[in-house]
């Protein structure tokens, strides 16, 4: 067989090798060769196209964790963004009132806590922007809600509601609700918003999608999360853009499983849902993902030692120890990948608490497997005894790059008061986790970080400072990744963590076309610049999906 075309350029194949190639022949959808240009001469045809690229060549990009269907908040939304004050966000809110004179609500995410006051996000706040129809605006960290008094009044909370598990109404010093609603309270909003369908979710996948492709992610793992409860809808919006050959990145998805659900019936959804997405070809459901805790800025992440500004208190787990054990291992026992969000110390070591005895179970039943792929997500805080324990466990390490600087926003408002300067200095291990030869992948968590830009992710990996502010101390940079590490992390590794690595990640004879090209070399451009790369093209197929203008 000759190649359909001959790339050629500096090729990094993420091979496990740390060489490089100069020439990959393509084909079919799949690597044919990769080495030098002489070595691919014999699959050139007559028809076959030569191509050459600048920068660097490297694998397709993959999200470890996008919560791509909340997508459908700027489809049918407002996005905030960044500000710093509420003012800002006030101005944006009646901005888009003003826009849309008819709406008989708004939805609307982006909003960061740390830049209101101790009160927080108030009705009160957000009527002097919006009172005559109900208005929601979900955290950028999706743990928090902020409504006007409309919406509040819409969900039915009194000042005898009491707060459901494992969330918050919050009250001011009278025992009445102000406007802000934390992690599970956020459920009272299904009273308020109307409900999507598969085709909205749709719509929502595919703005998502562009944006994937415009910064070279070719795989991504979506873990469906939403007080809506309606994964069932989101999962059969990606069977309809499957059967109708719409979707160009790969997915693979989660299911949420949380205390406060009905579980045997989540669970029967969780199988069903499953063998109905099991005939797609780009998209399917293997994971259970669960919430060992919350997140440090509600003071619902779960620590070891208390929080520095709340003596006495040490957060919130999501479950008890015990039905977390329990469901861990049902969803093992399933056939279930785990994919377990963990902010604090104490939530890891339920966590791992929970994989330990559910991998032993299994092995139990079924002998040795080595084939878990179960992963602990955004790890705030881990401590070398609990990267010790991830290592012996084989589990997988799913970092968030993007938040590993000193932000203002977080680490000066909220995680340096509230942790203290032990715990703040030591967030977000990375090195530790790849000298520990732990597969360490990375994620975005979109849409609480928006845009996804990958290149920020591989600066932030080797440099762990704001690009933005030079000049602010590089958090914790014992941390900070190599160029190879950062792209590994990226690529093949991501992979490994979707169980894919047997048809991408690398660049290999017989692996999917899946590649991007990069406006420079990662290898060469000094370090302080990486951020400036951008994403020229991205293939999937061996089909060019994105090209930049």
């Amino acid at each position: 067989m000759k190649a359909d075309r001959i790339i050629r350029g500096r090729i990094y194949p993420a091979d496990g090798t740390g060489s490089f190639a100069e020439a990959m022949a393509i084909g079919d959808g799949k690597i044919l060769a990769v080495g030098s240009l002489e070595d691919l001469l014999p699959w050139a045809g007559s028809e076959t196209a030569m191509e050459e690229k600048p920068g660097l060549i490297i694998p397709g990009i993959t999200e470890g964790h996008a919560h791509v269907t909340c997508a459908s908040e700027m489809v049918f939304g407002l996005a905030l963004g960044a500000a710093d004050s509420p003012e800002e966000y006030l101005e944006k809110i009646r901005t888009f009132r003003d826009a849309h004179p008819d709406a008989d609500y708004i939805v609307g995410s982006g909003y960061d806590n740390g830049v209101f006051d101790r009160a927080g996000p108030t009705a009160a706040l957000m009527d002097k922007a919006v009172s005559d129809v109900p208005v929601v605006m979900i955290a950028s960290d999706h743990h928090s809600r902020w409504l006007n008094t409309a919406a509040l009044q819409k969900t039915g909370i009194t000042d005898r509601t009491p707060d459901p598990l494992n969330g918050e109404i919050v009250r001011d010093a009278l025992g009445r609700a102000t406007g802000w609603l934390k992690e599970t309270a956020q459920l009272f909003t299904r009273q308020v918003l109307p409900p999507m369908s598969p085709e909205d979710y749709a719509k929502a996948v595919l703005f998502y999608q562009q944006i994937a492709l415009s910064n070279g992610v070719t795989s991504a793992f979506e873990p469906m999360y939403d007080c809506m409860r309606d994964y069932d809808l989101r999962a059969e919006a990606y069977r309809l853009l499957d059967l109708r050959d719409e979707l160009r990145v790969t997915f693979s998805l989660g299911w949420s499983l949380e205390a406060d659900d009905n579980l045997a019936v989540s669970r029967e959804k969780l199988r069903k849902t499953r063998e109905r997405l099991s005939g797609c070809r780009k998209v399917c459901l293997n994971t259970a993902k669960f919430f060992a805790d919350g997140v440090v800025e509600c003071h619902t992440a779960f620590l070891r030692e208390d929080y520095a500004d709340t003596p006495g208190n040490r957060g919130e787990l999501t479950f008890s120890p015990e039905a977390f054990r329990a469901e861990v291992s049902t969803a093992l026992e399933d056939g279930f990948d785990v994919h377990i969000h963990v902010i604090g110390d104490a939530a890891l070591d339920m966590a791992l608490d929970a994989l330990e005895e559910g991998q032993n179970r299994v092995r139990s039943v079924r002998g040795e497997t080595g084939g878990f792929r179960n992963a602990v997500t955004h790890l705030q805080l881990a401590w070398p005894d609990q990267i010790a324990r991830i290592k012996k466990l084989g589990v997988i390490a799913v970092t968030n790059p993007y938040w590993h600087y000193s932000s203002p926003v977080y680490y000066e408002a909220l995680e340096l008061p509230y942790l203290g300067a032990r715990r703040a200095k030591a967030q977000y291990p990375m090195k530790s986790l790849v000298e520990s030869r732990i597969p360490v992948s990375q994620a975005s968590d979109y849409p609480v970080t928006n845009p996804p830009r990958t290149m920020d992710a591989l600066h932030l990996m080797v440099n762990r400072r704001d690009p933005k502010h030079p000049e602010d101390d590089v958090l914790g940079p014992q941390e900070c990744l190599s160029v190879r590490e950062a792209l590994d992390v990226l690529t093949r590794n991501g992979a490994y963590q979707l169980r894919l690595e047997q048809q991408k990640g690398s660049l290999e004879p017989g692996k999917d076309a899946d590649f991007c090209v990069l406006s420079a070399d990662p290898f060469t451009v000094p370090k302080e610049d990486l951020h400036l790369i951008e994403v020229l093209e991205t293939w999937t197929d061996g089909i060019l999906r994105y090209h930049r203008a």
